[in-house]
This record gives C-alpha cells, structure tokens and sequence, in this order.
C-alpha cells in the first residue's frame, strides 16, 4: 500500500491571507485498488458526479453522508495535520530569529518550552494591538520572502512597537540581525520556500509513516512548488535510509527523517482514487477548522484521535491561555528567558545558547547552597531532631 498525500487550505508564502486562515495536509495509507472500489462505490450510491472533492462534498446532505462513511473506515489509516497560518508565521519568528542565536544549546530552550511562549507572544501581540503589530508581522513575513531585507529592522529601531515584552523581541531581533540574515539565506540568495507548509507538513507525516511502516511508497498530489522542492532536497533522494530518532521536545523520541522505497511520484487527483481519498480527509478537516460548531463538524472531530498524530502532534495552534498565563510557570519562565537574553546580547551576539546555559548553571547551583528554588521563597533544610536523652 501506498501513501497518498493532498492538501486544503495551500496559498504558497502567503500566510496572512484572511479568506483561508488554515493550512490541512492529509497522508493516507491505502491501496489504489481499494481506493478506486471505495470510490465507485460512494459516487453510485450517493449519485455523485465526476472527481471527488471534499470542498464540494461538505456542501451537500449525500456528500456529507459519504464523508462520514470514509472517515469512519479509514480515520485510522490517514494521518492529518493542521497549521493556523498566522501563528505557524508566530512559529517562523521564533525559528529564524531567536534559534540560530542559541543553536548550540537550543534543546534546553525547547525542552523548557522557550519556542511556544514566543511564537504565542508575537502571535497574540498581531491579533491584539492593531496596525503596529500587523506591519511587524507583514514586514517580517517579506523579509523572509526577500522582498523587504531592511524593512523589518528599520521598523523595529523606530520604537514602533506594541509592548514592553514585545520591545524585548524588537531590541534583539535587532542585536542579531547578522545570525538572522544568514539563517534566512543561502550564497546571498533568500530561502524562500521557508514559509512553505505544505514542505513542512510532508516531511513531518512522511516521518511519522516511516516510524510505523518503514520504507515508503508515497503518491503526492501536483504541485509544482512542492515537487520543485522535493527534486532539491536529498533527503527525497536517499532509498531505504534508516531513521534518526531524536527528541527535542521531551515528549518521546521521533524520527527526523523518512525512508522512502522509490522515489515519490506526483500524480493528478483525476487519475489516482487514493488522492480523492485523501483530499476527503484534508478538505473535511479544514471544513471543521472553519465551522467548529456545527453538526458536522462535532461528528468529523469525533475521529481526531484516530487521525492526529499522537503522541507526536504536528498540529500549529495557539495556545495563549497556557503559555500566557501571568500565572503560570511557563509565562514565568519565558519572561525570564527572555530578558536574559537580551541582556546578555546587549554585552556580546557570539556564543549566546552557551553563555545562557552557563549562566543558568550558575544559578542552580547558587540556589542548591542556598536550599532555594529559582523563583520562590528560600527554603532551610529541614533541622534533625535531636534525640532526648534518656
């Protein structure tokens, strides 16, 4: 069996636009033969016409019908993924702005969950405080784009900024200009395909096929941007490779490559079943994502624990009520990050990740001769009692 990949929701690097605010890639596993008789069977049954799409099939009573059909069939054998575009941009700002600075300690920061307050920061200062921080947003997204290299800069040494914990990330995204513009580049020229979900979203369910089935045969929708990525990216290129596993999140190991049987072949959704399979589960999720309380859409997310990812969830959705909780430890912990960041960016940019790590070293180990924990109220060691004498 093959896995058959398409997406809902794509509008290549623009991830601002209003009218699709999500991004949904779906891989099912399937054979074609199967796909084709699931298909026959559904458009004579419910007298449907021509290719099936999951957009047209949301609209009718008959193509609802045969949706729930498919899912509940197949919830278990597709793996979907969503993305909230503006916050996966919120994600980016913490990818290529903050990461490269700190790469050679960057697991302690995503260990402690560093990544997600920033990326839910910036993502609620967009949504919150108007045209100042909708033009940071836009200016970055052309700078990753590189249709604006110094706008984003300029704005940011302008003050013009929403808030003081914003201010921070403007005061070092500016210090570290030098690390960003390399990351954001290859031999001068920019790597725009960075903004590209559709290229994320593949690697990461091709990852995750390959930790359960092992070599893959993978069937991809056209694309040209997708297949222009794929013809020049080796990891597309190496036949049975064997899985690296890893675990940057501290969530379980994962893979951070696939394995591939023969190389991955793009087709049109009009000759393969498998495809229109898997646009059903790629254009209904993202139906649900749009209409979160209908009807419809309760029976579709009644299958999310067959079909997302666990315990490895790529999905991309904010989460500022955890993160920025003025009470919680993570808030807590994420202000503390970052202004220490910046203040030590303000003394040097070189060798930041491992000065940070030292210095957090340091300080555990001043709260362990203190009997303190970071943060709190100093605790004393508990007294011995004495033994009464007899």
């Amino acid at each position: 069996m093959a896995i058959y990949c398409d997406e809902s929701g794509y509008t290549g690097y623009d991830l601002l636009e209003e009218n699709q605010p999500y991004f949904v890639y779906a891989a099912l596993n399937i054979d074609e033969d199967e796909a084709k008789a699931v298909v026959i069977d559904l458009k004579t049954r419910y007298y449907l016409q021509g290719e099936l799409k999951g957009k047209n099939l949301v609209k009718t009573k008959d193509g609802k019908k045969a949706i729930s059909e498919v899912f509940e069939k197949y919830s278990r054998q597709v793996k979907v993924v969503f993305h909230h575009k503006k916050y996966a941009l919120a994600c980016k700002y913490f990818e290529y702005v903050f990461e490269p600075t700190v790469s050679d300690r960057n697991q302690a920061f995503y260990l402690h969950k560093f990544h997600r307050f920033i990326a839910n920061l910036v993502y609620v200062a967009y949504q919150s405080a108007g045209d100042k921080a909708e033009d940071i947003f836009l200016r970055f997204q052309e700078l990753i784009k590189g249709n604006d290299p110094e706008g984003l800069f300029k704005l940011l040494q302008s003050k013009y900024v929403p808030n003081d914990l914003i201010s921070l990330i403007a005061e070092f995204t500016v210090l570290h200009k030098k690390s960003i513009m390399d990351e954001i580049t290859t031999g001068g020229e920019f790597d725009y395909w960075i903004l590209d979900l559709a290229q994320t979203a593949l690697h990461g369910l091709l990852c995750l096929w390959s930790m359960k089935l092992g070599s893959l045969t993978v069937v991809v929708d056209e694309s040209r941007p997708l297949k222009e990525a794929v013809d020049r990216n080796p990891l597309y290129h190496r036949l049975n490779a064997e899985l690296i596993y890893f675990d940057p999140f501290g969530d379980g190991e994962t893979a951070i490559n696939f394995s591939l049987k023969e190389p991955v072949t793009f087709s049109n959704s009009r000759k393969c079943y498998g495809l229109q399979l898997a646009d059903i589960f790629a254009s209904s999720v993202y139906w649900t994502l749009l209409h979160p309380d209908d009807d419809f859409s309760e029976k579709i997310l009644g299958y999310s624990d067959d079909y997302i990812p666990s315990p490895n969830n790529l999905c991309i959705n904010p989460e500022p009520s955890v993160y920025l909780d003025p009470d919680s430890i993570e808030f807590s912990k994420g202000v503390y990050f970052l202004w220490k960041l910046v203040e030590l960016s303000r003394i040097k940019t070189d060798n930041l990740g491992n000065r940070f790590a030292d210095m957090l070293i340091e300080k555990v180990e001043q709260y362990k001769t203190k009997n303190s924990i970071p943060g709190g109220t100093n605790k004393t060691a508990p007294k011995k009692k004495r033994k009464k004498r007899k």
